[in-house]
């Protein structure tokens, strides 16, 4: 606070009133002395992001002594903290500003961004008496918006919050009497947000399972055999002619694939009769005349083998005529 860069007459009424009743002292130290003061201070290093809000508190360390009033003035660099003055509600204290007193207090506070000493001029005192105490804790909370751009190396900046030399710092007690005190600065560190990398939690898509069944597969190899013709003037030119393919069957054990009610597994894949077609899709599979199904007799897991050879009746190259009942 510059003398008489912004005090009106009502202000200085108030403050020289406030300094007469309290016999406010000269400036306060730095350090606190070791037989115990008073301190008022505020956090070092508030974290605070570009665009958003940084909360400074002013507290209030009493050491056990009765504090009724306090004259303090704080330096902030405006081009960082931004300090928004609107009152809204018409109480005479800005939105931005909250006091965390007593009622029987009368605080005020006054803003004049073009100080270079001394920003924010704050009075907190008791005017009735008997005075009141001031209880230790917050006793101020400021909202200052940020505007200034942390430091590209490091992605932040400090912007430091300090108690102004005019007019000091002052404390006063219920007798009207000066106390000597402490004040002890803050400051603002300013980052910038970092994106959030987003954490992608894998969804996982089963897998089609192949359900595999049983059913003849051809395999084998083709051969190719030129076959020769003759054109005009003698030549002979050898045309390929279409593969032939030399083809496996392999049953499916679980299966009746020639619907005789046989499974595939029992009939096997011989081929007794030499017809080109295996048991397993042969209906007739001796090419006796007699459906195997009959031959099989009543239980096709385990058909009728007449004489005790392995070899149920219905692939025996043999009329079994005692089976049929001849």
């Amino acid at each position: 606070m510059k003398p008489n860069a912004r005090l009106t007459l009502t202000t200085l009424t108030t403050l020289t009133a406030l300094l007469l009743t309290l016999c406010l002292p000269g400036p306060t130290s730095s350090v606190r002395a070791a037989g115990g003061q008073p301190l008022l201070d505020i956090p070092d290093r508030i974290p605070a992001t570009v665009g958003g809000s940084a909360i400074v508190t002013v507290n209030l360390d009493t050491d056990g002594e009765a504090i009724s009033g306090l004259i303090f003035s704080l330096d902030i660099d405006p081009t960082c903290l931004a300090f928004n003055d609107a009152d809204a509600n018409g109480d005479g204290i800005p939105d931005a500003a909250q006091f965390v007193v007593p009622l029987q207090f009368s605080p005020s506070i006054s803003y004049q961004p073009d100080d270079t000493d001394g920003e924010l001029d704050v009075v907190i005192t008791d005017y009735s008496p008997p005075l009141a105490s001031l209880p230790n804790g917050p006793l101020l909370a400021l909202r200052f918006d940020v505007i200034c751009e942390p430091d590209v190396a490091d992605n932040s900046r400090i912007s430091d919050i300090s108690f102004s030399s005019y007019p000091p710092v002052s404390f006063g007690n219920p007798a009207g009497q000066g106390v000597p005190g402490i004040s002890s600065p803050g400051s603002v560190k300013i980052s910038r947000t970092e994106p959030v990398t987003p954490t992608i939690t894998p969804i996982i898509t089963p897998t089609p399972t192949t359900t595999i069944t049983a059913t003849p597969t051809p395999t084998g190899t083709t051969t190719t055999t030129p076959t020769p013709t003759t054109t005009p003037g003698g030549s002979t030119t050898a045309t390929p002619t279409p593969p032939t393919a030399t083809v496996t069957l392999t049953p499916s054990p679980a299966l009746d694939s020639d619907g005789d009610g046989i499974p595939d597994a029992v009939e096997g894949t011989g081929d007794p009769d030499g017809d080109g077609l295996p048991n397993y899709l042969d209906l007739d599979s001796n090419n006796n005349g007699i459906p195997d199904s009959v031959e099989a007799g009543g239980d096709p897991d385990a058909p009728v083998d007449g004489n005790a050879d392995g070899i149920p009746e219905f692939l025996e190259m043999h009329l079994y005529l005692p089976k049929l009942g001849k």
